[in-house]
C-alpha cells in the first residue's frame, strides 16, 4: 500500500504570522477597552460619590448657620425694630445667600435684611417660601427656581419660628453656585463628559455642567435628558447605560441623604477610548513584540508580586483585609484625613455558641457572612473594612461624618444586621457589640484605636448588641 504524500506547509513566514497578529491585535484592545471602561467607570462613581458628599456637607453648614440664627432671636427678647437691625446684618454676609434672612408672619409683619418692602397686592400667605417653612420647626428646602435678576439658580431655605402672636417664619435665598462649581469641576476630568444635580421629586435641573439650566425639567429637554430622566422616575441608582445618537453612554447616579436631590455623571464610551483609538495604528505595528513582552513581564512578575502583597494584607477566610493590611490602610487614611472619619471595632455576639453547637466550618460560614455584611454595608464610599481576628472585625469610615449621622448609620446597621443573620441563625440571636472614636486632628492611629477598643469593652461590659462612641475629636 502506497504511503500518502506528505503536504507542503512550506508557507511564506508572513502568512503564518499575519493570523497569530490580527488575533493578538483583537485580544490586547478588547482586553484593554474592557480595562480602561472599568477603571473608568469606578473613577467615575468615586468622582460622583465624593461630589455628593460635598454637596451635603455644604447644605449641612448652610442649615447649621442658619439655625444658629433662628435660635438667637427666639431665646432673645428683641422686638421686631431690633430683629430688624439684627438681620441686616446678615445682608452680603454669606456667599450662599447674599441677600440675607427675611422674617415674614400672618400678622402682616415682614422684616428683611436688605431693607425690601413689598408692594400692597404682596400676600404673605402666598409666597412659596412661606408655605414650604410654616409647618416645620427645622429648615426645610423648598423647589429651586431661577433668579429674574441675576440669571441663577437659587432656593428657598424656611422654617417656623417659636412666636405665638402669629405664624412666624423665617428664610433665606439660597444661591446654588456651589452646586454648578462642582459639576463644572467633574466635567474638567478627561474621562468624563459631565454631570449635572436634579431635584429628587420632579426632576428639575439644579446644576449642569454643559449649560446652566434655569429650572428646565429633565424630560423638556434633548432625548439623552429624557432616557435619563426615565431612569431617575423608575428610582435608578449607581452604574446605568443608555444608547443616545448612536452613542453609549455611562450613567452613574447619587443620591443626596440630606437633600434627596440626585447627581448624574456621565460619559461616552468613545470619549473614554479617545486614547485607544489613537494608538491603534501604532500598535499594530508592534503587536508581536510589546504585547508578547508586556503580557509576559505582567503576567509572569508583576502578577505574582500584586498577588503577594494582596495575599500578605487580606484574610484568606473573608478575603478582606486583615489586622496589618488595615492598620496600613488607616495610617494612610489618617494622614490624607486629618481630624475626619471615625474608627469602629465590631465583635459578632453569640457567635461562639455557633461553633460550640453546629461546628467550625458553620462558624467559618458565618464569619464570611459577616464580613460581606460589612462590605457590602460600609465599603459604599471606599471606607476600609477588616476582620482583624477571630470574630473581631474593624472598619474605618473615611468621610467627615459627625455625631448625629455615626448614632444613625451605626442603628441602621445593627437593624440590617439583625434582619441579615435572622435567616439562617435565628436561634442564636446574633448581633453585634460596636466600639467607636472619632479621628482628631493630632490623633495617632494607635490612641484611635484605643479609644474604639475601650468603648467596645464598656460595651461588653453592660451586655450586648449595643454600640457606645467616643466623642473626643481634636
Amino acid at each position: 500500500m502506497k504511503r500518502k504524500k506528505k503536504t507542503d506547509w512550506n508557507l511564506p513566514l508572513p502568512f503564518t504570522v499575519i493570523p497569530v497578529v490580527l488575533v493578538l491585535i483583537i485580544t490586547f484592545f478588547l482586553l484593554t477597552s474592557n480595562s480602561i471602561i472599568s477603571l473608568s467607570k469606578k473613577n467615575m462613581s468615586l468622582r460622583s460619590d465624593n461630589c455628593a458628599s460635598l454637596l451635603d456637607t455644604w447644605t449641612g453648614k448652610v442649615m447649621g448657620e442658619l439655625d444658629i440664627y433662628k435660635q438667637i432671636i427666639e431665646e432673645s427678647s428683641m422686638n421686631d425694630e431690633e430683629i430688624q437691625k439684627f438681620l441686616e446684618t446678615t445682608y452680603e454676609t454669606h456667599d450662599e445667600y447674599p441677600m440675607g434672612i427675611y422674617i415674614g408672619d400672618t400678622d402682616g409683619v415682614y422684616l428683611d435684611a436688605s431693607g425690601w418692602i413689598p408692594g400692597d397686592d404682596w400676600v404673605m400667605e402666598e409666597r412659596p417660601w412661606y408655605i414650604t417653612g410654616k409647618d416645620s420647626t427645622g429648615f426645610v428646602f423648598g423647589e429651586p427656581y431661577p433668579d429674574s435678576m441675576l440669571g441663577k439658580m437659587c432656593i428657598s431655605a424656611s422654617a417656623r419660628m417659636n412666636y405665638t402672636d402669629a405664624v412666624r417664619v423665617m428664610s433665606t435665598d439660597i444661591y446654588l453656585d456651589y452646586a454648578q462649581s462642582l459639576v463644572t469641576k467633574i466635567s474638567l476630568d478627561e474621562n468624563i463628559d459631565g454631570a449635572f444635580f436634579v431635584t429628587g421629586s420632579d426632576n428639575l435641573l439644579i446644576a449642569d455642567s454643559e449649560k446652566f439650566v434655569s429650572g428646565d425639567t429633565l424630560e423638556k429637554g434633548t432625548d439623552f435628558y429624557r432616557q435619563i430622566d426615565a431612569l431617575l422616575k423608575d428610582g435608578k441608582t449607581g452604574q446605568e447605560q443608555i444608547k443616545c445618537n448612536n452613542q453609549t453612554y455611562y450613567i452613574y447616579i447619587t443620591r443626596m441623604e440630606s437633600t434627596g436631590w440626585l447627581l448624574v455623571t456621565y460619559a461616552r464610551r468613545n470619549l473614554i477610548l479617545k486614547y485607544l483609538y489613537k494608538v491603534e495604528l501604532i500598535m499594530a505595528l508592534v503587536a508581536i513584540i510589546v504585547a508578547v513582552i508586556l503580557i509576559i513581564i505582567t503576567n509572569r512578575f508583576s502578577g505574582r508580586m500584586n498577588n503577594m502583597q494582596m495575599k500578605s494584607r487580606t484574610d484568606k477566610l473573608t478575603g478582606i483585609l486583615n489586622r496589618e493590611g488595615f492598620d496600613e490602610a488607616v495610617k494612610e487614611a489618617i494622614e490624607k484625613l486629618p481630624g475626619q472619619g471615625a474608627l469602629l471595632i465590631l465583635d459578632m455576639d453569640n457567635f461562639k455558641s455557633i461553633n460550640d453547637t453546629l461546628g467550625h466550618p458553620e462558624g467559618d460560614r458565618a464569619l464570611v457572612m459577616y464580613a460581606n455584611l460589612l462590605d457590602e454595608f460600609f465599603n459604599r464610599k471606599n471606607d476600609i473594612v477588616a476582620r482583624i481576628g477571630g470574630d473581631e472585625f474593624a472598619v474605618f469610615i473615611c468621610s467627615d461624618i459627625d455625631m448625629e449621622c455615626l448614632n444613625m448609620l451605626l442603628r441602621r446597621f445593627m437593624r440590617r444586621m439583625e434582619e441579615y443573620f435572622k435567616i439562617e441563625y435565628e436561634e442564636f440571636h446574633i448581633t453585634s457589640s460596636i466600639g467607636a472614636a472619632f479621628n482628631g486632628k493630632n490623633t495617632t492611629y494607635n490612641e484611635l484605636y484605643h479609644l474604639a477598643d475601650e468603648q467596645l469593652y464598656a460595651v461588653k461590659r453592660t451586655g450586648k448588641n449595643k454600640f457606645s462612641i467616643n466623642p473626643k475629636k481634636d
